[in-house]
């Protein structure tokens, strides 16, 4: 979003890790960073938040519901969504205690609200019985200097790292927390082989193990283990030959504020299998195939069908790229530049 914003403002300061914000600042003479690293949803990010340098803004952007309780400035803030809320997200009661605190601060404090996704405006509306109206929906875009169709002649060796025989694969991005939904792919990529015997290996790209998985996935089949690859966490410089190498992608999350990864693989030509919750079939439109969440057998003839019919294939294809161009981060940034002149204008009121 900055680089779509900086050239629209005076002055962006950015607080955060250098080493991650470097790139975003990169080209643009106006926006400078100060190093900031307390520990998120911590006691240190509210002390040591720097309230004599955001004294010194017009407006102060937080994007999460994190927000500093000493700042009574123009304030915006993001609630991304209410996964931390959510049955289905691994939190205990402290943290839904916390989350539900600081997510009523922003309604009451913050001079606009943004969210993600009108699946999440509606979930805030109701869980905190305020105007959907008053919450503004921003989205996300998809990032299609990156996320291309074009192959780079180093996609097959990033694939090679986890499939060296070169076999075709269907791929899911995501962690293995509960809410990521993994077991419920695994057991369709297990009916998918069994019923089809197509020759693809699954491959997920994400924390395996970590940060409150809460999740014990469930046991393969010795005929499938080989057929499965868990790849950890990887790089983000690593997903565009990912997504471009791979036969179809799956997302089958049971919750998502909005959810990138189907629009990624949709930008770089690859078809899409997507769960029917929460935000998803608002995000994806017509241009993937939606199943129920908890649906194995479904998402395995969902597969079968993208891996197959060539027909169904290039449309999904088609439709997908005409789905990326209605998510843009410069169409975001606009909206958040638009966000930013209301909440002024409602403080000098």
């Amino acid at each position: 979003m900055v680089p779509h914003l900086a050239p629209t403002l005076d002055e962006v300061v950015l607080l955060g890790d250098p080493a991650v914000l470097g790139p975003v600042a990169h080209g643009h003479a106006n926006v400078r960073i100060v190093p900031f690293s307390a520990r998120v949803h911590t006691l240190a990010e509210q002390w040591r938040f720097p309230l004599a340098l955001a004294r010194e803004t017009d407006l102060l952007h937080v994007p999460h519901y994190n927000i500093p309780l000493g700042w009574r400035g123009p304030l915006v803030a993001t609630i991304n969504d209410l996964a931390h809320l959510s049955d289905v997200f691994p939190t205990g009661p402290v943290a839904r205690a916390y989350a539900r605190f600081f997510i009523r601060r922003v309604l009451r404090r913050a001079d606009a609200v943004l969210t993600l996704s009108a699946f999440s405006q509606g979930e805030i509306a109701r869980t905190f019985g305020v105007p959907a109206e008053d919450i503004i929906v921003g989205g996300c875009g998809v990032d299609t200097a990156r996320f291309t169709p074009d192959a780079d002649p180093a996609d097959a060796a990033v694939v090679r790292t986890w499939l060296p025989d070169g076999a075709p694969y269907v791929l899911v991005v995501g962690s293995v927390r509960p809410h990521k939904n993994v077991n419920t792919a695994l057991r369709a990529f297990g009916r998918l082989k069994e019923r089809f015997g197509v020759p693809h290996k699954l491959l997920v790209v994400g924390e395996r193990e970590g940060f409150l998985t809460g999740t014990s996935l469930v046991a393969l089949p010795p005929a499938l283990q080989q057929e499965v690859r868990f790849t950890g966490f990887a790089a983000d410089a690593l997903l565009p030959a990912l997504f471009r190498r791979a036969a179809a992608f799956v997302q089958p999350s049971l919750y998502e504020g909005f959810g990138l990864p189907p629009l990624e693989a949709m930008a770089c030509g690859t078809p899409v299998v997507c769960s029917d919750r929460a935000s998803l079939p608002e995000v994806v439109g017509d241009a993937a195939l939606l199943v129920p969440a908890l649906d194995a057998d479904a998402m395995a003839d969902a597969l079968h069908a993208v891996l197959t019919d060539a027909a169904r294939r290039a449309a999904l294809v088609r439709r997908g790229h005409a789905r990326v161009r209605h998510w843009s981060w410069a169409a975001v940034a606009a909206c958040y530049r638009r966000t930013y002149e209301v909440a002024l204008a409602r403080r000098r009121a």
